[in-house]
């Protein structure tokens, strides 16, 4: 990426899949306090299960193995982010700019 930092995610981690997702933008840390307060801190058990499942079905053997492979460092194309939320802003353009009532 451009900014040489870590990155510590913390909002919408909820499941061993947001987990994961932040973990492939390049996040070094997740903070997973909210899921904690609704489902106990014995979710983390779950949450786990979910990452080595995850993991071992894609053959990962370590969390930096797949860290930032979705960055923006990671690709050949850099722009290929610009466009994807250039589409993103076309496909919700109706519901974002239709009028207030």
């Amino acid at each position: 990426g451009e900014i040489r930092a870590n990155v510590a995610a913390s909002n919408g981690i909820y499941e061993g899949v947001d987990v994961i997702k932040t973990i492939l933008a390049g996040a070094s840390a997740v903070q997973c306090v909210s899921t904690f307060y609704h489902n106990g801190v014995k979710h983390i058990k779950t949450m786990l299960k979910e990452i080595e499942g995850w993991m071992d079905k894609k053959g990962y053997d370590s969390i930096e193995s797949f860290r930032g492979k979705l960055s923006k460092k990671a690709t050949n194309d850099p722009f290929v982010y610009k466009r994807a939320q250039y589409i993103d802003l076309i496909l919700k353009s109706e519901e974002m700019f239709k009028p207030k009532i």
